[in-house]
């Protein structure tokens, strides 16, 4: 290895002599394609003999397209059939790109978990949709995880393939499930552990965002939930890192599609990492950090395409030092006004109402503003948005707007409200300390 290169990785992951394994997690993101997939060796290959498990979220846009099936099944509109060849369509072109024909191991494999998805979309769907979907929704991951899985060993690495449903556990609540730690500890014990303490050790790759509960059903952590599986998997190993390979540099203060100026922050707190998640960076899920803040295990955001890159590092020990603002843009917003009719004071029950509703309808509150007489709050535009609404409407005078933008900026100055706000309406403005936010139009 060139002595640059080596000093580069050093000064990304450490020197790390210790043994403690390292966990990687790889999005959908980046894995679209055969070539994609044909990557991940290379970087594997910059650990050698380093213990590695490796979380794989859904190739590409296929929870979209899986979700897309799940809806169509449950709705009984009669196209579920075609979106579900068009699925397999995709993954079978991906491993034939991968894999030689005569490679049987890799195929046979294959078709039996396509066989076990087409069963999975064929069972009559419960009155539960939550069930339902977390019964079909983790195939995506499991069928991207299996092509990882025998691309790195077609390029000569040990790996051993973990359904993650055997291994962590949670609770029944369907699509947003909690994790039972203590029985997922036992299960790493029982299931991971002995494949670290293997000899020659193997790379271990599992799936992101699925588990199971107790009865043995499917569950899912959550949308975009693989980055939490991977600071899970951290905790329970006290793993010596996580690394999640993204297609960006690191982590930037704006996304470069709203904001062209955006630049890296080299390193970050878990509490700015946690605020900026919170407000909607897309860069980490909201629920990563915890897990790793408990055991002190950084975590580093890395570009897929340029490994040897720093990336931005996210840890305890950030110095003291003048924050950049960073942009937070939240498209597809709806902001309601809600008032009692007697123009009565807005109190504690109003507020206890409309929280009851968003928790009914699992909806998100993105802010939440009052005067004497009206409570304003702004939200995700949501399927549930209108049945809602008509449940308001039985009990309050109600107004709203959709199609609106939250921007976000934390660590604001004048300059960048004013770049922000430049040409814009603004419908509500809250503000703290370090923290200015705007409903616009």
């Amino acid at each position: 290895m060139p002595e640059q290169f080596r000093k580069s990785i050093i000064f990304a992951f450490g020197n790390d002599e210790s043994g403690a394994m390292k966990i990687f997690k790889f999005g959908g993101g980046i894995l679209q394609k055969a070539d994609d997939v044909s990557k991940i060796p290379g970087i594997l290959g910059m650990f050698p003999g380093e213990p590695l498990l490796v979380v794989i979220s859904a190739f590409g846009k296929t929870t979209n397209a899986i979700e897309e099936l799940i809806a169509s099944k449950f709705d009984r509109d009669g196209v579920p059939g075609e979106i579900l060849n068009r699925i397999i369509a995709y993954h079978r072109e991906i491993f034939k790109d991968l894999f030689k024909e005569d490679n049987l191991e890799t195929q046979n494999q294959l078709e039996s978990l396509i066989t076990d998805f087409k069963s999975a979309v064929s069972d009559s769907p419960t009155t539960n949709f939550a069930e339902y979907y977390d019964s079909v929704v983790g195939y995506g991951e499991l069928l991207s995880s299996l092509a990882v899985h025998h691309a790195i060993r077609q390029a000569g690495m040990d790996s051993e393939w973990v359904d993650v449903r055997q291994v962590l556990k949670t609770d029944s609540t369907f699509r947003d499930a909690r994790i039972d730690w203590e029985a997922s500890r036992k299960n790493c014990d029982k299931i991971i552990k002995p494949l670290i303490d293997k000899k020659k050790r193997p790379v271990i790759v599992t799936q992101g965002f699925i588990a199971s509960d107790q009865q043995e059903h499917p569950t899912s952590l959550g949308r975009e939930g693989s980055d939490y599986t991977a600071a899970i998997f951290a905790n329970l190993l006290d793993a010596g890192s996580v690394i999640i390979w993204k297609d960006v540099p690191g982590i930037l203060n704006a996304d470069p599609k709203h904001f062209p100026q955006a630049v890296k922050l080299d390193e970050i707190s878990y509490a700015e990492a946690t605020e900026l998640a919170y407000y909607g960076a897309k860069v980490i899920h909201p629920k990563t950090i915890k897990p790793l803040q408990n055991k002190n295990i950084p975590l580093y955001v890395r570009p897929f395409l340029s490994p040897g890159e720093p990336g931005t590092m996210i840890h305890a020990n950030v110095p003291a030092g003048q924050y950049i603002p960073s942009f937070i843009f939240k498209s597809n917003q709806a902001l309601i006004s809600i008032s009692d009719r007697d123009l009565s004071f807005v109190n504690e029950q109003m507020f206890s109402d409309v929280f009851g509703m968003l928790t009914k309808f699992s909806i998100h509150m993105n802010l939440v503003q009052n005067s004497a007489l009206t409570l304003t709050f702004c939200i995700d535009d949501h399927p549930n948005l209108n049945e809602m609404l008509t449940e308001l409407h039985k009990r309050y005078s109600v107004r709203y707007n959709q199609a609106l933008e939250l921007i976000t900026i934390r660590h604001f100055n004048e300059k960048a409200v004013e770049h922000v706000l430049r040409g814009r309406e603004v419908l509500l403005e809250q503000q703290n300390r370090t923290v200015v936010q705007y409903v616009i139009r």
